[in-house]
């Protein structure tokens, strides 16, 4: 059995709450390539009190970063720019009615959130490889990504269901996430739609053998929905080099700065390549925005409210 350490967030003004839970363990092979993890579960407001009601569900990768700090979020090694502080914004949005109450499953990303954090084993009795971040890889669209998704839709959501009042068909399924987390969510809906019908993915590391798979198959569920998003410089608006409520970690500073802006052409030929197939999407330009939590949880109610709109 794989033990996962569940930390349950009891709405907006409740107090954390943590348990563990053993989850189905994968094949020995798969144990040693994606090892499990902390997952976050948030649970909307009156989830105790309806005991009849089942939710839709979302998946937030980089789960360490999602919480404020109140409710046990990491900074991820980068400042104060590092919480996206999601549960304070589920807390607005379902109770002013906006978003339909959901479960929201937040998974750490494993091996640290540092940009620097990079020596990492590939496996728990596998010796470190220098130069290389295990996220980059779990979150990539390669074997090793494949491996991770298959992780989340076989090991983690089963366990999932039978733990919690889901609802467990792909139609109530989402995943969300920043950066190569945006990525892994895009991946989620377009590997997996027998799991996963829909995806947010914030200033996403798009590239370019995936547009062309994109422009030339169609894989998404025809129900899908998608939201698109990016910073960077624009015409009107240029990223700030420092941005003092970021931290002061010269590092965190440099990328937050740039790289909003360099990933800009693989989101508009990702754009492209859903306009050819018909698929809709949201799509939104924030002008000078950077590439950092803070920034992605300044705009979260944008996807959220795609993903969970009241009644769905």
């Amino acid at each position: 059995m794989l033990s996962c350490s569940c930390t349950l967030v009891l709405g907006f003004q409740a107090p954390a709450k943590t348990m563990t839970f053993d989850a189905p363990a994968p094949a020995l092979f798969d144990r040693a390539l994606v090892p499990g993890r902390s997952i976050h579960v948030w649970l909307p407001p009156g989830y105790h009190q309806q005991p009849r009601r089942r939710y839709p569900t979302l998946y937030v990768h980089d789960g360490q970063c999602c919480l404020s700090n109140d409710e046990g979020g990491s900074s991820g090694g980068g400042g104060e720019g590092s919480r996206w502080d999601l549960n304070c914004a589920l807390s607005r949005l379902v109770t002013a009615g906006e978003i339909s109450p959901a479960i929201v499953v937040m998974l750490d990303s494993c091996g640290g959130g540092h940009l620097l954090d990079m020596d990492l084993p590939l496996g728990p009795e596998m010796p470190p490889v220098p130069l290389l971040r295990r996220r980059w890889l779990e979150y990539g669209d390669n074997p090793l990504g494949r491996k991770y998704i298959g992780y989340v839709c076989d090991v983690v959501k089963p366990a999932i269901d039978a733990k919690f009042r889901t609802l467990p068909s792909p139609e109530h399924t989402s995943a969300m996430g920043s950066s190569m987390g945006g990525l892994c969510a895009f991946l989620s809906a377009w590997r997996r739609p027998d799991v996963f019908a829909h995806a947010a993915c914030l200033s996403p590391v798009f590239q370019l053998p995936l547009i062309t798979e994109v422009a030339l198959r169609r894989r998404l569920r025809p129900d899908a929905r998608l939201y698109i998003d990016n910073g960077g410089d624009t015409d009107s608006r240029k990223v700030p080099l420092i941005e003092l409520a970021d931290g002061f970690d010269p590092v965190w500073q440099l990328g937050a700065w740039y790289l909003d802006t360099s990933l800009q052409p693989g989101v508009d030929g990702m754009c492209a390549a859903l306009r050819t197939q018909g698929v809709p999407f949201k799509y939104h330009r924030e002008a000078g925005g950077r590439h950092n939590a803070r920034a992605w949880g300044g705009r979260v109610e944008r996807p959220l409210r795609t993903l969970l709109p009241p009644d769905s």
